[in-house]
């Protein structure tokens, strides 16, 4: 027998060091950091005004924004699984707000182009529906004259002004002719797009790196909003860095497969589906507990089959795994229910977009 002597190729022989040199001005802070987003309440102290506010107590919170707000519905049901992080809120309020004049839909004049041609039908009568047009439920009079055994559309007044319509709407009668919607009751609103809300509200947090971003924000242009300011202000585009958490609330499954459009071509977005019996913000809040949690502790944890502790919801509004995979395809966070009702967490998604490269 031979013996041979000899250190295997695929054995680390000892005392090897390694000697790295760190740059200080390079290094951060690993604090995880989330941010609460909403509406304080009219007449609280934060209304009217923005900037990032570090909470502190829920009682100074119910104060500054109001026990009634989204933030401090958010924030009081995270605070129940994580109350380490350190959580910021921020009133959502455009600096630059715009005003624009909408219909609220009641026709109050028309003009009419009415037939020339006798009919043998008398077109007359009362409460007639008319096709066409931006709104519904408009109807209308309509008087005749008689022509040589025949007869002509003579006037046309308003029944019901119906609701939804704009002015230069065409609606027609048949036998009548056309109307063109001359004047309808308006309203001026002020405000801002929910993109334009999200942008330059987020525009007045300066430096400060947030892992977690919620709020009950979900609409295709607010999302598409945080979306534009997270390329702008930090880049991110890997790990749970900045995302944004937020819950969609709709009656049925076709409604949120509709939905499902606002957000699936978004960047680092979580959205969870939210029965109608169910709070969106507590939703939210507990959700991003879990997430924020269980992160924190090791980010191999599967986001995944925790119980969310916020209600019940009944039988009706509870979906099929068939169905809940078909959310799960359009982009969805899934959340599944044992018999009772009760909501769990079934699985957590991250909508994201495939870069051109």
């Amino acid at each position: 027998m031979a013996i041979i002597s000899g250190t295997p190729t695929s054995y680390t022989k000892p005392g090897v060091t390694v000697n790295l040199n760190i740059n200080d001005s390079s290094t951060g802070s690993n604090e995880f950091l989330v941010l609460v987003m909403g509406n304080a309440t009219s007449g609280t102290a934060m209304y009217g005004k923005t900037g990032p506010y570090l909470f502190t107590t829920l009682d100074q919170l119910a104060s500054d924004f109001g026990k009634t707000s989204d933030i401090y519905t958010i924030i009081e049901q995270y605070q129940l699984t994580d109350s380490s992080t350190s959580l910021y809120a921020i009133n959502l309020i455009a600096t630059n707000e715009s005003t624009s004049t909408v219909s609220n839909g009641n026709i109050k004049s028309i003009t009419s182009n009415l037939n020339s041609t006798a009919s043998a039908t008398d077109p007359a009568g009362t409460a007639i529906a008319a096709t066409g047009g931006s709104g519904t439920g408009a109807t209308f009079d309509v008087t005749s004259t008689p022509s040589a055994s025949k007869f002509l559309p003579a006037s046309v007044a308003i029944n019901n002004p119906g609701t939804g319509y704009k002015v230069g709407d065409t609606l027609t009668i048949t036998g009548v002719g056309t109307l063109t919607v001359a004047t309808v009751d308006e309203t001026t609103i002020t405000g801002v797009t929910d993109d334009v809300l999200m942008e330059q509200t987020l525009a007045t947090i300066g430096d400060i790196e947030f892992d977690l971003v919620i709020g009950t924000l979900s609409s295709a242009a607010a999302i598409q909003g945080w979306q534009t300011y997270a390329e702008k202000a930090w880049s991110a585009t890997s790990e749970l860095y900045g995302i944004y958490i937020t819950a969609k609330q709709a009656s049925s499954v076709n409604a949120f497969i509709t939905a499902a459009a606002d957000f699936t071509s978004a960047d680092k977005t979580v959205v969870f589906p939210c029965p109608m019996s169910l709070s969106p913000a507590r939703l939210i809040g507990q959700a991003a507990a879990e997430i924020a949690t269980r992160t924190q502790i090791s980010p191999s944890l599967p986001l995944r089959s925790w119980a969310l502790g916020i209600g019940v919801v009944p039988l009706a509004e509870r979906m099929p795994q068939s169905v809940l995979d078909t959310l799960f395809a359009n982009g969805y966070s899934t959340i599944s229910y044992d018999r009772a009702g009760n909501p769990t967490i079934q699985r957590t998604r991250i909508a994201a977009t495939l870069s051109s490269t």
